[in-house]
């Protein structure tokens, strides 16, 4: 992991060597997490085959007339890039900006992208797309990415996330796992017990509540225990 993400900087910064001088973005904090994602057709009979929604890594909140960084909501280092390497086939990236507010939607007025990301491409996030500041109208609005569809066929897309965190977890020094106590396994129980839940319920079904919608796109997700 150490050796692809030392890669991936020296390759970004070799094609982009003011990012070393920009003063938005720390470029000296090395990558500690990997995330590997998978895309490949997991619902064959579901129609809608979003497996991303549209999100933000970092997470700002508002002080006076000043978004600033809600540290307390983020486990990713401050002012610090996400770089992702795309294995294996092809997915569609959709990355657009959107008003800021509780009710946040996009707007077809405001920028819309889609990037094909293609084996050995390199997705590069820039900590200041997620910040929110006033567009040319005079509203707040920030970037989101993700949108990512995939399903109905025999590809497999991997998705090589690193980032730099500041959360620590005890792992297993010969596996590499995490150590899981007795504590931990009675706070993932709820949501454990909830995702189970999910199995009464009809695929490809119109599901209204956000909680329903929840646990139909992760009833997969329940906690494994090593």
């Amino acid at each position: 992991m150490a050796f692809v993400s030392r890669t991936l900087f020296s390759i970004v910064t070799d094609h982009h060597p003011w990012l070393l001088l920009d003063e938005t973005i720390d470029m000296k904090s090395q990558s500690n997490q990997l995330s590997p994602l998978l895309y490949f057709n997991k619902y064959n009979d579901v129609k809608k085959k979003l497996q991303m929604p549209l999100h933000n890594d970092n997470l700002f909140k508002k002080v006076g007339h000043e978004w600033v960084f809600h540290s307390s909501r983020n486990s990713q280092k401050q002012n610090t890039p996400t770089i992702v390497l795309t294995v294996g086939d092809p997915r569609l990236l959709k990355f657009n900006e959107q008003k800021v507010g509780s009710k946040a939607k996009p707007v077809k007025s405001l920028v819309s992208e889609e990037f094909l990301l293609e084996h050995g491409e390199i997705f590069f996030l820039h900590p200041l797309d997620e910040r929110p500041k006033k567009n040319s109208k005079n509203y707040d609005t920030n970037f989101v990415h993700g949108g990512v569809e995939y399903g109905g066929d025999d590809r497999l897309s991997v998705a090589l996330c690193f980032r730099t965190t500041t959360s620590e977890l005890l792992c297993k020094k010969d596996t590499g796992l995490v150590w899981v106590t007795e504590q931990d396994k009675m706070k993932w129980k709820k949501r454990d017990d909830m995702l189970k839940d999910i199995e009464h319920v009809q695929r490809g079904c119109n599901l209204k509540s956000k909680q329903d919608q929840i646990q139909f796109l992760y009833k997969d997700m329940l906690t494994r225990f090593f």
